[in-house]
């Protein structure tokens, strides 16, 4: 059959295949010679000739049955060389029964004559060395029913030599467009081999990318922990403010290239396709309750409210990890493109159809363009680039949003009006073991990101601690 990476050439051969080649020529060549027996007939009967009825019938008789012979022979064959070979004869031998159908009806005369031209026309997309043996053929046939119906050449009338050079000189014509089809087909071939060969080698170069990048992540990875875990061993041992100071700043800096380079690992896995998700129960309320408040205090240093509306426990079957992380990139745009009013964190109630938990996260912010909106979820793609001046940041963490959500079969869209705020929607796959009661609000604590930023909770933490952490949770956003 006909594949996206065939010419124009090929489409016939091909895509009149197997069904075409044994059904619907076949079919269309017995319907073309029931309608020419039907006007030969209607000439007989206004000349009433009984000899030409006799012949009409013969006609009739011969047409019909090599339709239905060569139909029944197409239906049998299997083999797809020989079912061409043999429907390519028969094309042949079309032009013999309307040579014949000629000679009933006019001959030289006949209004049929064009029937000629009409082989070559057909088989245009076949090539230029098929159109010219069908026109040659059918110039040759024409020819034939000439000399037989009006006794020889000599007996040829400039009305027939006319005929026949018209006949001649559309075959030619027509063999003219084939060749112009057999080159647009070698530039077509060209062209597409050209195109496989660079799509080949694009994709060997995303997967030596992509295996590069993963095979890297225990390197790129272990140096950083070190240069965090140390700095954080010698903020304990150093009391003195400054040391503290410029021993934290060194940690900030090291959880904020950590955190870009598992973004980028990231990517670089899914591409792969060695990304992991580990389904679990659990409840989706406690989880945005728990990502709210470890926003909180890089909120509240930029004077924005937070809130959170959960309708009770709402359990849905994901990667607790992987959901955390794609809160934390959207409460934490949310914060970086808010300069004031509030950010709204929501679980929608689920009802007893539900299929789907619904979680939205809400902001006040500048909002974005339609133009915008198309490409938001791209990968190294931000909104505006004099936030990327001023936050830095790679633009990963929507795309990781997006395909994480997509890992775990969801999804996340976004609504948004310039100037006035965006709301980002998640929808991920209800639970089907655990029933909704009354909502809860898990204790932080931990909370583990799986290599993410690691922040500590901030429930009853110190004033000075709960400012470095939020230095932190700053330093996790900035290459949101």
């Amino acid at each position: 059959m006909y594949s996206g990476e065939q010419t124009l050439a090929d489409v016939p051969a091909q895509s009149l295949g197997s069904r075409a080649l044994s059904v619907t020529v076949p079919g269309l060549r017995l319907a073309g010679f029931l309608l020419l027996t039907v006007l030969i007939a209607g000439r007989a009967a206004r000349d009433g000739s009984a000899e030409t009825g006799a012949s009409v019938v013969w006609f009739g008789t011969v047409a019909l049955a090599y339709s239905a012979g060569g139909w029944a022979i197409l239906w049998r064959v299997r083999q797809t060389t020989l079912l061409k070979a043999l429907a390519a004869r028969l094309a042949e031998l079309d032009i013999v029964l309307w040579a014949w159908a000629l000679v009933l009806t006019g001959g030289g005369d006949s209004v049929l004559f064009p029937l000629m031209t009409l082989r070559a026309a057909d088989h245009v997309t076949f090539g230029t060395r098929r159109v010219l043996v069908l026109g040659h053929l059918s110039t040759a046939a024409f020819f034939v029913v000439l000399l037989t119906t009006r006794g020889g050449p000599a007996a040829l009338t400039s009305n027939d030599w006319g005929r026949l050079g018209i006949v001649y000189g559309i075959n030619v014509y027509l063999s003219w467009a084939a060749a112009a089809v057999d080159r647009l087909n070698a530039r077509l071939r060209q062209t597409r081999d050209s195109l496989r060969e660079a799509k080949v080698a694009a994709e060997q170069s995303s997967i030596a990318k992509s295996a590069f990048l993963a095979a890297m992540s225990h390197e790129l990875r272990t140096p950083l922990n070190a240069i965090i875990g140390y700095a954080e061993l010698l903020e304990e041992e150093f009391p003195e403010a400054q040391a503290r100071e410029d021993l934290g700043r060194i940690r900030i800096a090291g959880r904020h290239l950590l955190t870009m380079v598992n973004d980028v690992l990231d990517v670089a896995k899914i591409d792969a396709g060695k990304m992991e998700i580990d389904p679990t129960d659990f409840d989706l309320s406690a989880t945005a309750h728990e990502m709210a408040r470890l926003i909180t205090p890089l909120a509240d240093g930029r004077r924005l409210e937070v809130r959170v509306d959960t309708p009770g426990a709402v359990w849905i079957r994901a990667d607790q990890a992987r959901v955390r992380q794609v809160l934390l990139n959207l409460l934490s745009n949310a914060c970086k493109f808010t300069e004031r009013g509030s950010i709204h964190v929501a679980v929608a109630p689920v009802h007893p159809d539900d299929r789907e938990a619904v979680l939205s996260v809400a902001d006040t912010g500048i909002g974005m363009r339609p133009e915008q909106l198309t490409r938001i979820f791209d990968e190294f793609v931000q909104v505006d680039d004099s936030t990327t001046r001023r936050n830095g940041g790679t633009g990963l963490g929507l795309a990781l949003t997006r395909r994480f959500c997509a890992l775990m079969n969801g999804s996340v869209s976004v609504e948004s009006e310039f100037g006035k705020g965006s709301t980002f929607t998640v929808r991920l796959p209800l639970s089907g073991g655990r029933e909704g009661g009354e909502g809860q609000v898990g204790q932080v604590g931990q909370v583990g990101l799986v290599g993410q930023v690691g922040l500590v909770g901030l429930v009853g933490l110190s004033g000075a601690t709960q400012e470095c952490s939020s230095a932190d949770m700053q330093a996790a956003s900035i290459n949101r």
